[in-house]
């Protein structure tokens, strides 16, 4: 799973995309942003979930 961070603008801002399970990203500034969640591998037939959290809030 990979997630790509983007500011209001539609500009790449950071991305995570190491092959592993968990993938973390960081805002390298305050605002608001856009996160895209990529599950390439994702085989289920109904699909696949994901849940995205912030140590900050939203």
């Amino acid at each position: 799973m990979d997630l790509v961070l983007y500011d209001r603008n539609g500009r790449w801002v950071a991305e995570d995309t190491l092959l592993d399970d968990l993938p973390i990203v960081q805002a390298p500034y305050e605002g608001s942003f856009a996160v895209q969640v990529i599950m390439a591998g994702c085989r289920h037939p109904r699909g696949c979930a994901v849940v995205v959290d912030s140590d900050y809030g939203f």
